[in-house]
This record gives C-alpha cells, structure tokens and sequence, in this order.
C-alpha cells in the first residue's frame, strides 16, 4: 500500500535548491544526502528515520550539491557559484559510509562563467564527467576525464537567453547525453543530445520541447524551473514551470521526450505551483512530479501518472508547512523515494504496481472470398483495464498475401475488406491498451472472379536506374555510405563505395517509385548492384526508417542536426529487423538480389504510401570481408545501381449502381399501382445478380403497402389519399443509390 513516512528534519545552512540538482541517492539499500549544515558540507546516511552525519566533504556552508552515482563512486557537484568544486566518494562497506575516491581524494575546482545560477552533474557511459551551467547569456557545459582531475573550456550550445535561465543534463539510455534549459527570450524550451565518445563540440541541432504546444499567454512557455529523469526505454521526462501566470492555463508542466526523439504536447499538473521535480519508478510503471503549492513557500504537493499513457492521479499533500525547494533522487528505480524540503523529509512508498496484460484478441474463424467483392471481419478483444481504462486501440494489417488487401476502416475492430487478386492471405487484428499489444490472425483463401467481363490483371514491369530507367531523365536513385571510422563524414558524391563488416560501413539506397500508381500490387522485386570487388561474406538487405539526407547522412545521423537513434542506423528506430534479401556477390560484375516475401511487401508498403519510402540499407557489421559497389554517381548508366518492380494494375474503381425511377404518377385508394425502375451497374465487385433493391415510404399521410419491397419492378397500394414519397434504393453490397417518386393518391 501507499505511504508517506515522515523523517527527522536534517538542518541545513542552505535551502535544498537549486532547482535542477539531485541531492539524494541510493545505494546499498539505503537513502542518502548531501546537505550543508553550520561546520561545512557532508554525507548524511538515513537510518530508520533519521539522518547519521557520516563523512565531511568540505568546509564550506554555502553549498548547493548535486550528486550522481556511478557504482559504488558518488560525485559531488559542490556548487557554489563561480568558484565551485567536485568531490568523489567511494562506498566503504565496513564503515558503511561515502568516504573520499582513494584514486582521487582531492576536491577539484571548477571556475564558472560569470552570471552562473545553477549548475547540474553527470557522468556518460566512456566515463566522462559533464557539468551543464548557465552563464549571463548563454548555455555551456565543461567535462573532466580520467581521474577527474581538471576541466575543460566552457562549449556554448546555446546562446541568447535571459539572465534568469538554467540549464540541466542528464544521462539517456542509447550512449548520449541531453541537455534542457529554459529560454525566456523566446518563449520555449530548448534541448540539444550528444553522443557519447565523439567530439565534445558536437551536439545535435536545438530541439524545442513540447514547442508545438507552446503559447502566446502571459510570459510565454518557459520560465527558469526544471528537473530531468530518464526510463530504460530512453524516454525523458522534465518538470517544468510556465511564465503563462494567467488564472486557467498550467503553471507546472510535464514535457515527454519519446525515444523516437519526439516530444509529446505539453502535460498539464497543475494551474498553481512552482519549483516542481520529477522522479521515475519503474518496478511500478510510475512517475512522480512533486512540488510548492504557492510562490515562496507552502505545502509540498505530488501527483502521480503512469509512464507511458501520461494521466494524473489527484492532487495529493506529501508535506505541511512553509516549505519550498523540494529535492529528490536523479532517478530511482525502486519502490520507494526520499523528498526533502528546507529539512523537512519523507520517504514515498509507490503504490505496488497492478500488472498489466496485454488485451486477448480475436480475428475471427477464417474465411473464404473472391476477388472483387468486400467481405466483413468481425474481430474483438478483451482487456483487463490496465493502464488506464480508456478505449482499445485497433490496428488490421496484412502479414502475408498475393495482392493489395484495402480495409474499409483499418483501425476499427470489425471492418470490411477486399482484396486484388487470387490467393491466400494472412491478415492481424492488433489490439493496444497503450503499453502492451496482442494480436491474433485470420486465413482468408480467395478465388478468382471476373463478374464484370474486366478482364484479368496483366503484369508490368518498371525498372529505376538514373538516367536509363523508366527514361533517360530520371534521377530519382540516391545513395551514400555511413563509416563508423569516419563517423562525421559523407560519401553522397562517391561514385562507389565498400560495404563492410571491418571497419563498420554499410550502404544506403533509395529510389523514387512514384511512378508505379498508388494501388498497384507488387508481385516481384529486383536490386541490380554492379560490383568492383567482390567478397566472400554476405550482406543483408533491411528497410529503413528514417528520412536520411543522401548528402549530409553520416555513421552518427541520418540529415543535418538528425541523429540515429543509435550511431550506424542500428537502432529499431532506424531500420525494420526483417532482412529482405542478400548481397553475396563473390565475383566483380552485375549482381542481382531478388528480394524474399519480407522485399516485396516494403516495396508495396512505399507504393501504398510514398512518404514512407526510406528506402534500404546494405550491411552487416560482423564480417570482415568488404564488398564495393558503384553508386547512383558512376559514370556509366548502366552500372549504376538499379530496382526493377513487377507488379499488376490497380482493380477497376467500384461504382454506385444508377437508378431510374421515373417521372411521378398518380394513384387511387385501395388500388394496386404498377411502380418500377431502370437499374445499371459497372457489375463490380459481385456482378447484377448480387444487387438487392428495397422500396420504402419517404413521406405521406400514413404507410403503403408493396407488393414485393425488395424487387425493382412491383405494385403498391395506398389506404389514405395524399402526397407520398417513395424511395428505391439499390446497393450493390459496398455502394448504394437512390431516386424518389412522387404519387399523388386520391
């Protein structure tokens, strides 16, 4: 069960700021903190419930921490403006205490730009140290390898921010580093990523989180109030405060940075508030944000969300009095947590976490059809309302299958569906609760039919190859090669270039096939490599999945400022997982890959939808033996790299029938009145004999009687005078129309 302990206060001659840092942390078993107090600053460890001073770190009393644990090392920011230092401590397990790095026991300076509010610490996966700071006008960060003896020059990352912005960093899943801050001047939020290992100057382009959410209220979005904390999975949550300071618009925010880079819209916590942080709980599935109920000083609030459908508990009170400045873990993935405020201290106790299935789905007993004519799925699922009980979400896609399968509503449980040509398909229904997804699969054999006399699909081919194919004008082919040895620079110009396994290097392909018309059905597909060194190591073939610039893709990003999500286009994020096919050209000349099942539904999938077209990458990172291949620059046509698609037409367009009823008529009471219509059809998708008509009343003074409502040609009778309206509507199983006939009885 949820609880909230109360701890003994912990006396401190500062406040528990600065917003961004982490005062708190865990290891072996046990809570800790760093905290000044009248005689320096030192490491308290929390015994049962109350604070053990157990090591000085330094003398001075103006300290504001930050702490990050690597193992058993703790380093500690002791930021105090321009002249701050760092400290490193190792766990003594004996005396059960943080004592001074034997390897480096010394505090180490490190000088601050002028202007400086705040500063935050932490360590990437080479080992490297990284502050993150603001000075007067600008963003940087300093690092310190080896044994953290001395730092680097300031790097600027971002310029022309107010004097009251800060900045934070912080440790992301994948080998990089983030870094946020606040940009008062513009109104927004700003992020920039680096990867771990490469240049210290080289940071990706400026992100602006949440900035689509942004607006233009009061001050603006941002305002100098942020905490980082990352999950496994590489999302990133911040907590922030707005300058919207306006009654009914959020003053603590949560911004969501998925793993695919991408930033949620801007989460509402709460319309009063200030100096929120932001803790993750992963063993629950659970996030925290905590914060001061009032400007200067209050209650110390928290609500709670699940981490991946953001939706928040109730406003709860975790402590009482005039307290401000709230502190926690950097990250914790326990059950519990401590948050402390101007002494004040609890230990949290999540709510254990309800396990989440995924939903148990059902396609359906298998099916049979024919081509041309629209059949109905009717699929289900049950869930056991996990996360949240908000609506399932249904996804119909098509796993193996001769032609193009056409869904009449993809994302709905039961839809119709038809299909181009004969054959078995396999389709799956998906069902998502937003975190798990199951799915089940239904068998539709379909036969051939011609009912309309259209005639059979014949198969085309078209071939893709710059300035050949489909004419001598095209110059729709791009390619180049990513090096990990050479991981900043582009071969977009080569006019070829080696696929290897030693060093890392894989080749990148994309060709326009606009050409082919939306609904075609691709049957085959082709890749004609030229090769000018053969090897004896194969290479697969794999779909990509980001929209890589042929001139600025490098070994670490796919275009300007666009990073992989993980470095050589490795990442689920980068590339599909399914291999399409295989280079395992021994001998120099011209080399054919005839891409598998996997192959051709990418290709489809890129006729179906060319924005989706990222094209393929070649490679495979352990071999050892290099292959060359002449790019898309080579001089002669003929060599360059070419795709050659066979595929059928799309089906003929499915028409309405068209109805005729005639001009109006006039009748007697009680009397039978001949009525009928002429009907035409385009005989798709089932053919006359499939169309089905009906007879209603439209309009009168009471009902009608029909010889037979459902036949095109009858008789009717009408009991009361008056003006009728009658309708014939006549469908063709996927589409229906109608024509009214006035009778005027007597």
């Amino acid at each position: 069960m949820l609880s909230i302990t109360p701890l003994a206060d912990l006396i401190s001659t500062e406040n528990f700021g600065e917003k961004p840092q982490s005062k708190v942390f865990q290891y072996a078993g046990q809570w800790w903190s760093v905290v000044p107090n009248s005689a320096g600053t030192s490491v308290f460890r929390l015994d049962g419930t109350s604070w053990t001073e157990t090591q000085q770190i330094s003398t001075n009393t103006k300290v504001h921490a930050d702490v990050k644990l690597v193992g058993d090392l703790a380093h500690v920011l002791l930021y105090d403006g321009t002249n701050s230092q760092v400290a490193t401590l190792q766990y003594d397990a004996v005396d059960n205490r943080f004592e001074p790095w034997a390897l480096q026991p010394n505090l180490v300076d490190v000088q601050l730009s002028s202007g400086v509010e705040t500063a935050t610490l932490e360590v990437d996966s080479t080992g490297r140290m990284w502050i993150a700071s603001d000075a007067s006008t600008s963003i940087e960060v300093r690092y310190s390898d080896g044994l953290y003896t001395s730092w680097s020059a300031p790097i600027t990352i971002a310029s022309g921010i107010s004097t009251d912005d800060i900045s934070a960093v912080v440790t992301m899943p994948g080998n990089k580093i983030g870094v946020m801050w606040s940009d008062q001047s513009a109104n927004l939020f700003g992020f920039r990523v680096h990867i771990d290992g490469s240049s210290a100057t080289d940071w990706s382009a400026d992100e602006h989180p949440a900035g689509q959410s942004a607006l233009n209220v009061g001050s603006g979005m941002s305002d100098d109030h942020i905490h980082l904390a990352t999950s496994t999975d590489g999302t990133l949550y911040a907590a922030v405060k707005t300058s919207y300071n306006k009654s009914g618009y959020p003053k603590i925010a949560l911004l969501v940075r998925r793993p695919s880079g991408v930033w949620d819209n801007l989460y509402e916590v709460d319309q009063n508030g200030t100096r929120p942080v932001v803790v993750v709980d992963e063993t629950t599935e659970k996030l925290i944000i905590a914060y001061t109920s009032t400007e200067n000083g209050g209650d110390i609030l928290y609500r709670e969300s699940p981490l991946g459908a953001i939706s928040f508990s109730p406003v709860h009170t975790m402590m009482t009095g005039s307290l401000n400045n709230v502190t926690t873990a950097k990250v914790t993935s326990t059950d519990s947590v401590v948050f402390m405020a101007d002494s004040k201290g609890v230990l949290y106790t999540f709510d254990p976490a309800v396990p989440n299935l995924a939903p148990v789905v059902n396609a359906g007993a298998d099916r049979s059809a024919t081509v041309g004519t629209a059949i109905t799925l009717s699929g289900s699922a049950t869930d056991d309302g996990q996360p949240t009980t908000n609506p399932l979400s249904f996804q119909w896609s098509t796993i193996s299958g001769p032609g193009t399968v056409t869904f009449g509503s993809a994302t709905s449980a039961s839809t119709s569906v038809g299909f181009s040509a004969a054959g078995t398909y396999v389709l799956q229904l998906a069902a998502s609760d937003g975190q798990l997804t199951g799915t089940d699969q239904v068998t539709v054999v379909v036969s051939a039919s011609d009912p309309g006399g259209s005639g059979s699909s014949t198969d085309k081919q078209l071939a893709f190859q710059n300035g050949l194919f489909p004419n001598v004008a095209y110059a729709g082919s791009i390619d180049t090669k990513i090096a990990a040895k050479s991981a900043k620079s582009n071969y977009g110009n080569s006019t070829k270039f080696t696929i290897d396994g030693s060093p890392d290097e894989a080749g990148l392909f994309r060709w326009d096939v606009s050409a082919i018309p939306v609904g075609a059905t691709v049957t085959s597909v082709t890749i004609d490599l030229t090769v000018s060194t053969g090897s004896t190591d194969s290479y697969e073939v794999y779909a990509l999945r980001r929209a890589w610039d042929e001139l600025s893709a490098t070994w670490q990003r796919y275009a300007t400022g666009k990073n992989w999500s993980v470095a050589g286009a490795s990442g689920s994020a980068d590339q599909s997982s399914a291999v399409l096919g295989q280079l395992a050209a021994k001998n120099t000349g011209l080399y054919h890959i005839n891409l598998n099942d996997a192959g051709v539904a990418a290709v489809q999938a890129w006729i179906n939808d060319p924005s989706q077209n990222y094209g393929i990458i070649i490679k495979d990172y352990a071999v050892s033996k290099a292959v060359e291949i002449r790019t898309s620059e080579y001089g002669t046509a003929s060599q360059r790299p070419k795709l050659v698609i066979n595929y059928t037409d799309p089906p003929p367009l499915n028409l309405p029938p068209a109805v005729n009823v005639g001009t109006d008529l006039t009748a007697q009471v009680n009397m039978p009145l001949a009525i009928g219509a002429t009907v035409s059809d385009d005989g798709r998708p089932g053919g006359a004999a499939l169309l089905t008509a009906l007879w209603t009343v439209q309009s009168g003074p009471t009902t009608a009687t029909f010889g037979d409502s459902t036949a095109v040609n009858t008789n009717v009778t009408f009991s009361t005078p008056g003006i009728y309206t009658l309708r014939l509507t006549v469908s063709d199983s996927v589409l229906s129309a109608f024509d009214e006939l006035l009778v005027t009885v007597s």
